[in-house]
């Protein structure tokens, strides 16, 4: 059996975010099926991009190039969220905001992404 750990209040943020504009996960795996997952946060997500469908890693920024043409978003209007470094790197070539996430279990990190989320957003 595996086992997920999950950021409460960083959820709560995307959810009220997702009433705002539209959010979509980029994932490099199939994690957002998994029942525990999807049921969590499966409902904020209008639709799921996986890494090894559209043919780049996500430390490649041809990956995010080619989200924002999905998307028809300019890249400078698309925020990402991140747990990898090179992931938020590679986005950032691409021309996206990107935050990183390092630290998903401490409550302190936690409040620094939810001030940056809150200054984006006005949660």
């Amino acid at each position: 059996m595996q086992y997920y750990s999950f950021n409460n209040n960083l959820i709560e943020a995307i959810g009220k975010i997702s009433k705002l504009i539209p959010c979509y996960l980029f994932t490099s795996g199939y994690l957002h099926e998994v029942p525990v997952v999807k049921q969590k946060m499966g409902v904020f997500f209008k639709k799921a991009f996986i890494a090894q469908d559209i043919g780049f890693k996500k430390s490649d920024k041809n990956a995010y190039s080619k989200l924002s043409t999905f998307l028809k978003v300019p890249p400078e209007n698309i925020l990402i969220l991140d747990d990898a470094k090179s992931n938020c790197q590679a986005a950032q070539e691409a021309g996206f905001q990107t935050i990183l996430i390092t630290e998903w279990e401490d409550p302190i990190e936690t409040n620094n992404y939810l001030s940056v989320l809150n200054m984006y957003f006005h949660l």
